[in-house]
């Protein structure tokens, strides 16, 4: 293994580690009368679970498909590009409300990292805002109003 995927597998479970401690916490929490502590550190515990698990694939990802590499040419572009435009829409979710931001993410990432055209891009954004929206409505999660103080 090189290197560099090694320390990349070691942060990534590192993250892993630290977000599962995280959950376990949450979740002692509820025996001191914190309202959904377990449903919270649960959720916390599945992601880190599977970013352990993806990050183990990651490490071996030479046995799985051998021969296949990604190229670096414009790698670390694009994750910055995209990086930042994830916090610039975390940072505007406040004031432009969970619906708007994620709208103007997935517009933007579907435009700077596909090929589809116009029309599909509103359509999948429309699609995947509201629906998700309307999710984590349906699991009452409170979600940032923004604009739309009554919605979801």
């Amino acid at each position: 293994m090189a290197r560099q995927t090694a320390v990349e597998v070691g942060v990534l479970l590192t993250v892993a580690t630290a977000a599962l401690w995280d959950g376990g916490r949450l979740i002692l929490l509820e025996r001191r009368s914190q309202p959904q502590a377990l449903e919270a550190g649960g959720y916390e515990i599945l992601l880190a679970s599977l970013l352990a698990c993806l990050a183990v694939l990651y490490w071996r990802r030479e046995r799985l498909r051998p021969g296949v590499d990604w190229k670096a040419e414009h790698g670390l572009r694009k994750v910055l590009v995209g990086f930042t435009t994830l916090a610039g829409c975390v940072a505007a979710m406040p004031y432009l409300g969970y619906l708007l931001s994620t709208a103007v993410l997935f517009v933007a990432y579907l435009r700077m990292f596909s090929s589809y055209r116009w029309l599909s891009i509103l359509a999948i954004t429309v699609v995947a805002s509201v629906g998700s929206a309307w999710l984590w409505a349906a699991v009452d999660l409170l979600l940032p109003q923004g604009i739309f103080l009554p919605w979801p």
